[in-house]
């Protein structure tokens, strides 16, 4: 943190040297009594780690990928060579964070200047983090900030945001009251669970009483194989144990088959590792185990926040396949979660069409990946071709037989 230094009086001196902020790159942007500024590094957002927890929730929505347990862990193993532009926006007033968009700079269509909301391939929403209540108008700062920053930046992108609730809305009335010129890459669905259900019901319901018998019938048969158990990583001097079982676990799936296994990628590796431990720590982190004779056959990890859960990696032993461990040990997590009711909902975090969890979860939200100009000519011109451009490549791409 570094103290400000402005020309003014020594009484004004002795008041504006008892306002901290963060180290800064370009000009800070106000807007009454908010502040939009950027930070080059996240490692600086270490000195508003409590800020940043309390503004997270308190947000309508909750982002995990976003929140200190995740991020920090993330930044640190896999995204050290981005070239970050952190904005925050806090309230002076009380010193507050209003919202949180961990920017990476970039290049975009025709090689236009780009802010891209990160996202990594271990992270599945890039919702930013804003104050419920303040979304109108930390929109409304951090587009006048955008558009002073130097370099200068064209394009805005939100590859993984969420389509639904009031940043939603607010984003959409800031483009249109605005005249923006926006692309839409993708928009799809994908399974969410809420609370408010009967646990038996609702399977019987998505999957039909045969299939729900025989999943119990399996779980019969992996009790005649020993003593089957469900496990969870309560104590934090465990967390490291419970990161080696699942990697290890992970390894022998048909992931480790493909050679996509967390555990053949050492950044990846470290990654999950810092995960689990700290978010063991924290209480931010789940993960669930099926044991059988006190050796994980499936396991569950699942990031929890207090405003919602995502259900983040899943791993099961291939040995087993033909008891579906790991449809088992969903379908215990599934329960567990109805019947505790801690959490309104939780989150697949799948891709669309998702041949499991789509049959077991009917309910859906609405993810897009959208690209915003900023207002220059050019970037207007090429973001408003794009959907002819698209529409030209569909047109003459042949087929899939």
């Amino acid at each position: 943190m570094s103290e400000v230094q402005l020309a003014c009086s020594p009484e004004e001196t002795r008041q504006v040297d008892k306002v901290q902020v963060p180290s800064s790159i370009g000009p800070l942007t106000t807007e009454g009594q908010i502040t939009a500024i950027t930070l080059s590094s996240p490692s600086e957002m270490d000195q508003w780690v409590s800020e940043w927890s309390e503004l997270a929730q308190q947000t309508e929505f909750c982002n995990a990928f976003y929140e200190p347990t995740f991020f920090q862990a993330a930044v640190k193993k896999l995204a050290s060579q981005e070239d970050w532009q952190v904005v925050l926006i806090k309230d002076d007033a009380d010193n507050k964070l209003l919202g949180f968009f961990p920017f990476v700079r970039g290049r975009g269509p025709s090689r236009l200047a780009e802010l891209s909301l990160w996202k990594s391939e271990l992270s599945f929403l890039t919702s930013p983090l804003i104050r419920s209540g303040s979304e109108q108008q930390v929109f409304k700062l951090l587009l006048k900030h955008l558009r002073t920053m130097q370099p200068r930046v064209d394009l805005v992108e939100l590859p993984m945001a969420l389509a639904e609730g009031r940043v939603h809305q607010e984003l959409h009335r800031l483009i249109r009251d605005n005249l923006l010129t926006t692309y839409h890459y993708d928009h799809y669905s994908r399974a969410i669970l809420t609370v408010g259900h009967n646990y038996d019901e609702l399977l019987t319901e998505n999957i039909g009483r045969h299939h729900f018998r025989e999943y119990r019938r399996q779980l019969r048969r992996m009790n005649n194989l020993g003593q089957v158990e469900f496990r969870t990583n309560g104590d934090p001097e465990y967390g490291e144990c419970w990161a080696d079982w699942f990697l290890d676990l992970e390894l022998k799936s048909w992931k480790g088959e493909e050679g996509s296994a967390l555990k053949q990628d050492p950044q990846q590796e470290e990654f999950f590792r810092e995960l689990v431990t700290s978010g063991t720590r924290a209480g931010d982190v789940e993960v669930l185990g099926m044991f059988l004779d006190g050796e994980p056959v499936a396991m569950l990890c699942t990031l929890l926040s207090r405003r919602g859960s995502f259900e983040y990696k899943i791993a099961f032993d291939q040995e087993y396949k033909k008891y579906s461990p790991g449809m088992l040990v969903q379908l215990h997590k599934m329960q567990q979660f109805l019947e505790s009711q801690k959490s309104p909902w939780v989150d697949s975090c799948a891709v669309p069409n998702h041949p499991m969890i789509n049959r077991l979860w009917s309910e859906r939200r609405s993810i897009e990946h959208v690209v915003i100009s900023l207002g220059r000519p050019w970037a207007n011109i090429v973001l408003g071709a794009m959907p002819l451009l698209r529409s030209l490549k569909r047109t003459f791409r042949k087929p899939k037989r």
